[in-house]
């Protein structure tokens, strides 16, 4: 049985600056890389209805791993095929993937030669991927997925144990 965690009463540089208190509009060039990634995350997920909020969370738990052993375009592949199931957040976090890849990262927005005409989706950031012809573009992009799969799932069990609700 799952029990909640408890707030940490010393504050660690690396976590994020969420909660009632928080305040969004904090620039983000202020912040680092990390910061940016969970406020990212956290402005994804603080809004979701209950249900919606659980099944991300249960979904997301397991994302960091697979992008390391399965590799991005096999999950992200996965997540969108996710979609014809229902009750499935696996269009959501692939387009919330695609969103930081594409438009938020830091990391050159991985594909700025992209138009911006369109909001980044699971397919779009695949036929990016496919595009490309630079390994180390693919690889930036994995290792930047996999921490923005870390960021969604500390957020997500944060906001499911109630903590900032």
């Amino acid at each position: 049985m799952n029990t909640p965690r408890k707030a940490n009463p010393t504050p660690n540089a690396k976590e994020p600056n969420v909660g009632p208190n928080s305040n969004p509009q904090v620039s983000t060039k202020s912040l680092g890389v990390e910061e940016h990634r969970h406020q990212f995350a956290w402005k994804q997920l603080r809004n979701l209805q209950r249900e919606t909020l659980e099944r991300v969370a249960s979904e997301v738990q397991g994302l960091p791993v697979a992008i390391r052993t399965q590799g991005l375009v096999v999950v992200i592949a996965t997540l969108i095929q996710r979609g014809s199931e229902e009750r499935t957040a696996g269009p959501w976090l692939a387009s919330k993937l695609a969103e930081w890849l594409i438009k938020e990262s830091r990391h050159g927005t991985l594909w700025s030669k992209e138009p911006e005409s369109r909001p980044p989706t699971g397919s779009t950031l695949l036929e990016l991927i496919m595009k490309s012809d630079s390994t180390l573009s693919l690889a930036a992009a994995q290792r930047e997925a996999i921490a923005m799969a870390t960021a969604l799932k500390r957020i997500a069990n944060v906001l499911q144990a109630g903590e900032f609700r």
